[in-house]
């Protein structure tokens, strides 16, 4: 996770937020990032799965691989939601949306709740691991 704030604050305030991950563990990386650790895959989903914001700034977040402490500076891509307005419906499943994603060079990571249920069907919100350097 990243983020220019007091380390405190962010971890308080994530505290609060996480009403069902039990005690999750901090550790600051270095300045605008630091590492969580939960206690089940469950608390994963809940934190990985879903947007963050604290202190009016978006947290991005990002599973934990070995050797990531090294290559932090090195981060080639980023996780963005994109809303994708008056996608047809039948458009709306993970193969249609890994095709759109192949096609930005990025990764498809994940549909909200309402994207997959087709609760809105004025748009699509979807999850995509973008490369920086990519330009529309």
């Amino acid at each position: 996770m990243s983020t220019g704030m007091d380390y405190s604050y962010v971890f308080q305030a994530l505290r609060k937020l996480w009403i069902n991950v039990n005690s999750p563990t901090f550790s600051v990386i270095e300045s605008g990032r630091f590492l969580v650790q939960v206690s089940s895959e469950e608390e994963l989903r809940e934190v990985m799965y879903r947007k963050w914001v604290v202190g009016g700034r978006l947290l991005i977040t990002s599973r934990w691989k070995p050797g990531t402490e090294s290559r932090l500076n090195e981060k080639e891509s980023i996780p963005l939601w994109i809303r994708l307005p008056q996608l047809p419906v039948l458009f709306r499943n993970s193969y249609s949306f890994k095709a759109i994603a192949r096609g930005m060079g990025a990764s498809f990571i994940r549909a909200d709740e309402c994207t997959m249920h087709r609760d809105k069907l004025g748009s699509a919100r979807v999850c995509m691991d973008v490369p920086l350097d990519f330009r529309p």
